[in-house]
């Protein structure tokens, strides 16, 4: 696997942070025009070494995540963890609302649903 640039590196931490690989090109490469930045964004998620890099990192966030859900000391880290799990799931978590009477509802989206064998029509 070939190892990453300083900017590659940049980028992968960039795109973590935000999410956006465009936006990630824009800081990490200094690309003004969004076009072009959109297309570095897109070429640099496409490379296996920068697929490898931001994958070997997930990994280690879930593990963080999963471990903090199970054991933090604090209970308003393990329920944002627990929830970040169930987001990254397909579950989603409403917050508490008058209408729920400050249950936390949740529910998942039909096509992940689908996709990980769940009948979302069972009661």
């Amino acid at each position: 696997m070939n190892k990453l640039t300083k900017k590659q590196e940049n980028f992968c931490v960039e795109y973590l942070e935000t999410g956006n690989a465009t936006e990630a090109a824009e800081r990490s490469y200094s690309v003004k025009n969004r076009q072009t930045a959109n297309a570095v964004g897109a070429e640099n998620l496409a490379k296996p070494s920068i697929r490898a890099y931001l994958d070997r990192i997930a990994k280690s966030a879930v593990i963080v995540i999963y471990e903090l859900s199970q054991s933090a000391i604090n209970e308003a880290v393990r329920l944002s963890a627990s929830k970040d799990i169930l987001d990254r799931a397909g579950y989603r978590v409403q917050e508490k609302s008058a209408e729920t009477n400050n249950n936390i509802i949740v529910t998942i989206d039909p096509i992940i649903a689908s996709k990980n064998g769940i009948d979302v029509n069972r009661k």
